[in-house]
């Protein structure tokens, strides 16, 4: 049932840089990668590079939809069908007009030839091919483009432009209903005339004889649009907000990028609509008279929205402030024009002008003046991001996971060059490395130390090669995940160097801010993201076990954030042996995720728990390890043999109720002890050429079962000295620790055996 590391790690790394979510085809529970059964989404991070090749890249679009989850190829499947039904109902509503506008033709001697009075101007007709393909051809070429839209937002897995494609699907709906109403209103006396209306109701023809098949469409697109809803519901828990949205760019980046890719979105909507819209134009107003507008508005219009694309695009990949200018006036025009044609529509003096079109062409007109105004809006926001780094964003998308060269996927790359000697461990029977030494929040950030202090302690930890930042809810109330958000934010680290985490437990006062109740795990992930103004954590703990909460709820609520895309793992802090054991057999009999790690306390006078109890599930289950308090909360620094309690210290915290505990236990018989054996440690350390701080963090590392080790620090240069801990671990030689051991004295006995 375990996962091959090897296998995971390239497997999570391909869908993070390939980009699309896919069924994952290993089984196993372990790495939190994919378990027994169960589907395992990977979020697309970033649109694929185009290949220059035809063929090449037909080969990788058929590959993309081969790989999509079955959601997403199922509604693909509803938007190709919903085209093939609704154009086999259009062509009977054609069919339809086709015989009753030939039944038109052989009792209207008068005119023939001609047909169907739209604008009737004296006896000013439209010819009987623009009059059959009017509605009909812009119907579908709307339904053409509405899965363009379908198979865009899917391959690209955007909300953006899954709403989109929804919304244009609903007014789409409301188009085929409005030319219900349209056709229904051109075979009455008021569209026709009171003279050709009774001409024609002598001959007893029957009008509207198409409505039949037109109930038809609109009850098939009734059906289809509320099925794509429900399709669409589904894929929006899984797609990000924008294509873009990649590990390594940062909030502000992903901002950017994303008003990029709604900006692109609606170019492609506005061709459609303006172009709609000016047919309809041509067609319904002018029919077949041969004018000067006409043929100014046929000309103009297409080459007019063409030259107006063209600026749109390249005003903002390349940044120009004079395109961009010219493409504001140029959509403020637009935006004039169509509320000028507006107003005309419904304001004009001469009955005839517009007859029964006007519900169309207000229709579509509005439709393009919503386009055009929030084009533009988008537009000036774009323009106040210029010069902020988005062409820089655009041309760093990641390399297609295709063309990358991998030498070892299990290095990992140093991530500063000043940094030789930072070790990585494998966080449990995972894919995912991490520093052995990291760097916590408890206590100091948001609490003991400003938000400038704890920038400069994450940047040198950053500097010198930790990759792994500890955090949790509770931590000065949230402000601990505030200063961290926004020192990672303000270093723009790229997402894909550090590994980070939350803890849920204690998240307010009110009953249900607190506990592991599957309301209070998915809300108190939410939040911690909020404060992070992060996407997702790569680590979430179970802050304490919760014997009020039935264990199936907590591993089914933690692996409903892991299916999410909020964290990549999950698991527990201070469980006990038969709490995480219970934990992996639920995981295993519902085929879920079981917890991947454990922080506990760990340290030379805290040892019983992480040495004996949970010795048997460091190999049955893979049990990886985040160790807190390695310091003993600084006893384990010798500045406390003394007896007094520097004021700068942690102890010294009157108003955490932790630090005054373990403030109050040095007095106790046991707490002096706990000096006693420092100061006996003083020279050891001494001869190792090393701070009594760092023999004991190196003591911890020493451990082979200890992933990583959580230090603390309230200044930059705390974090420099706990790294020089790295070069005492090659020193405790057996020698050293026996002579370690000879002085603490509490290793914990092993299990007795009877045999």
């Amino acid at each position: 049932m375990d996962i091959n590391n090897t296998a995971a790690t390239m497997r999570r790394l391909d869908d993070a840089e390939f980009g699309t979510f896919q069924r994952s085809e290993t089984s196993g529970v372990g790495g939190g990668f994919s378990h027994s059964g169960t589907l395992h989404y990977q979020i697309q991070s970033q649109r694929r590079a185009h290949s220059s090749a035809a063929a090449s890249s037909s080969g990788k679009i058929v590959t993309t939809v081969m790989n999509l989850d079955w959601w997403a190829k199922a509604a693909m499947l509803l938007a190709v069908v919903q085209l093939i039904v609704l154009l086999i109902c259009e062509s009977l509503v054609m069919t339809s007009h086709l015989a009753e506008l030939d039944a038109l033709m052989a009792i209207n001697s008068t005119s023939p030839g001609w047909l169907l009075l739209v604008n009737e101007t004296s006896n000013s007709i439209i010819p009987f091919s623009e009059a059959d393909t009017i509605y009909e051809g812009i119907f579908i070429a709307a339904q053409i483009f509405m899965v363009y839209l379908a198979f865009d937002a899917i391959i690209s897995s955007s909300k953006i432009q899954l709403i989109a494609t929804t919304v244009f699907s609903l007014a789409m709906f409301g188009y085929s209903c409005e030319q219900y109403v349209q056709s229904e209103n051109l075979v009455t006396s008021s569209a026709i005339g009171a003279t050709h209306y009774g001409f024609l109701q002598a001959y007893g023809f029957q009008f509207h004889r198409t409505a039949p098949y037109e109930i038809v469409v609109i009850a098939a697109g009734l059906l289809f649009f509320l099925v794509w809803c429900f399709f669409a519901f589904k894929l929006y828990k899984l797609f990000g907000w924008s294509v873009f949205k990649e590990l390594g760019a940062d909030v502000e980046v992903r901002k950017r990028l994303t008003l990029y890719h709604i900006y692109m979105m609606l170019l492609k909507l506005d061709v459609f609509f303006f172009l709609s819209f000016v047919i309809q134009y041509v067609l319904l107003v002018f029919g077949d008279t041969n004018s000067m507008a006409k043929t100014v508005t046929i000309v103009v219009s297409p080459i007019a929205v063409v030259v107006l694309l063209l600026i749109a695009y390249f005003a903002v990949t390349r940044e120009s402030n004079l395109l961009m200018t010219f493409l504001l006036i140029g959509l403020s025009g637009g935006v004039g024009y169509l509320v000028d044609r507006v107003i005309d529509i419904w304001t004009v003096t001469d009955p005839t002008k517009y007859k029964s079109s006007k519900t169309s062409l207000t229709l579509f007109t509005i439709l393009t003046l919503i386009a055009a105004l929030t084009t533009f809006a988008i537009a000036v926001l774009n323009f106040l991001n210029f010069g902020k780094g988005l062409m820089q964003s655009l041309k760093n998308k990641r390399t297609p996971v295709h063309t990358i060269e991998r030498q070892n996927p299990l290095e990992m790359p140093a991530i500063s060059p000043a940094v030789t000697n930072m070790e990585y461990r494998f966080l449990g029977r995972s894919g995912l490395k991490v520093s052995v030494l990291s760097l916590g929040g408890w206590v100091t950030y948001g609490g003991q130390v400003g938000e400038d202090i704890a920038e400069q302690c994450l940047k040198e930890a950053y500097d010198n090669g930790i990759n792994f930042f500890d955090n949790a809810e509770v931590y000065a109330n949230g402000k601990s995940e505030i200063a961290m958000g926004k020192a990672i934010k303000k270093f723009g680290w790229k997402r894909s160097t550090y590994v980070i985490s939350t803890k849920i437990y204690w998240g307010g006062d009110t009953v249900n801010e607190k506990g592991l109740s599957r309301k209070h795990i998915v809300e108190g992930t939410k939040a911690a993201l909020e404060r992070l103004q992060l996407d997702y954590v790569d680590l979430v703990f179970a802050h304490r076990p919760d014997t009020d909460t039935p264990i199936e709820e907590i591993v089914r609520a933690f692996n409903h954030v892991i299916e999410r895309g909020w964290a990549f793992y999950w698991g527990t802090s201070e469980w006990s042996a038969e709490q995480l054991t219970d934990a992996h057999r639920i995981a295993e009999k519902l085929g879920l995720i079981g917890p991947l790690m454990e922080q506990p306390q760990y340290n030379m006078f805290h040892r019983e728990r992480f040495e004996k109890e949970y010795a048997p599930l460091y190999e049955k289950h893979g049990l990886g390890t985040t160790i807190w308090s390695p310091l003993a909360s600084g006893i384990l620094t010798g500045k406390y043999n003394s007896g007094e309690i520097p004021s700068d210290s942690r102890l010294a915290m009157k108003d955490n109720a932790v630090m005054k505990r373990i403030a109050a236990g040095l007095e106790t018989p046991e707490g002096r002890e706990k000096l006693e054996k420092v100061s006996k440690l003083q020279p050891i350390a001494e001869k190792l050429g090393c701070s009594l701080a760092q023999l004991a963090l190196a003591w911890c590392i020493t451990n082979p079962n200890v992933s990583t080790v959580i230090t603390g620090a309230s200044k930059a240069s705390q974090v420099t000295e706990n790294i020089k801990a790295l070069a005492v671990v090659p020193k405790l030689t057996v020698e050293v620790l026996a002579e370690i051991e000879a002085i603490l004295a509490n290793k914990p006995a092993a299990e007795a055996k009877f045999r």
